[in-house]
């Protein structure tokens, strides 16, 4: 009897331990239930720098502090943690290089071409001007002295023809006559440099804008050969990748212009980390096709009411 007695407080112990695993179960399914329908995303979520293509020009650092800025575009508007950087996570974010940058490349050395174009096409608009107007000022002395100079040559010569039939001039009439003579051609030749003068600087003004014709033309052959070879390129500057249960797997940056739209485009792809689709809004940072000038794009109300009914931050 006493060792029944000992085998049935034995088993009823026992049952008790099943009950109490299968509770500690229920309570665990319980809480796994309950966080996921509260943290349907798995927020924050992790992020990491994957590989960069040299070519891009940017280095780790400049990369996560990019990443960062558009972390931080989401969290200050959310007022909670949603992305952390962790060197070990799995979503990456790679940066790869294809025709896209290239694009953004050419394109970037064709604005540097244009604005040396333009410098130029001003030094050479200020060059001919300035050209232009002393010879303009030359062509009026020089004329005005030709006036005058006819006049006076005209004079010249009819007063020696007249001396002439009459069989030659008195001395002092005769003397006069040839001071004028030299006097004559001295400011002949002097007429003659300004001449020159004014055809050297009209010269200039047109080897001026030969220099600017060459160098608009070659800015604009350079943009014909810009078109032909880009007339037709993907669109995305980047992609969001995910798994079929909605989990990041990474991100991958085709694109950008600069640090600023480098950001912009994180934030984009992040937004989709986020669960958060397209929108039409021409202000917001989910807008599906970006514009060179789209420097205030930002997070929307309608953004943050898709995240949280999405993720329940």
């Amino acid at each position: 009897m006493p060792l029944k007695t000992t085998g049935q407080g034995a088993s009823r112990r026992w049952i008790n331990l099943r009950t109490g695993v299968q509770l500690l179960f229920i309570v665990g399914g319980i809480v796994a239930w309950y966080l996921i329908r509260s943290n349907p995303c798995g927020l924050p979520l992790h992020y990491a720098i994957g590989a960069i293509d040299p070519r891009f020009g940017i280095d780790r650092t400049e990369a996560i502090a990019r990443a960062r800025d558009a972390q931080a575009m989401w969290e200050k508007r959310v007022g909670k943690k949603l992305l952390v950087y962790d060197e070990s996570s799995h979503f990456k974010i790679d940066f790869i290089f294809d025709e896209r940058q290239q694009v953004t490349l050419d394109e970037r050395a064709l604005d540097q071409r244009r604005a040396n174009v333009e410098g130029i096409d001003q030094q050479m608009q200020a060059s001919a001007n300035d050209v232009t107007t002393r010879y303009q000022t030359l062509k009026s002395q020089y004329e005005s002295l030709l006036a005058n100079f006819e006049s006076r040559d005209a004079q010249h010569t009819a007063a020696v023809e007249y001396w002439n039939r009459r069989g030659g001039a008195p001395p002092r009439v005769f003397d006069a006559l040839e001071q004028e003579a030299v006097d004559l051609r001295l400011e002949s030749d002097y007429m003659e440099s300004l001449r020159q003068q004014a055809n050297n600087m009209a010269d200039q003004v047109n080897a001026v804008l030969r220099t600017e014709k060459s160098a608009i033309d070659t800015y604009n052959t350079a943009v014909t050969t810009f078109n032909k070879r880009h007339y037709d390129h993907p669109d995305e500057q980047g992609v969001y990748i995910m798994d079929g249960n909605k989990r990041p797997v990474a991100i991958q940056i085709y694109e950008f212009l600069d640090p600023s739209e480098l950001s912009r485009s994180l934030a984009h792809e992040f937004g989709h980390a986020l669960r958060v689709e397209h929108e039409n809004d021409p202000t917001s940072i989910m807008k599906e096709v970006f514009e060179s000038d789209d420097r205030e794009l930002g997070i929307t109300d309608a953004s943050i009411a898709t995240l949280k009914a999405a993720c329940n931050p």
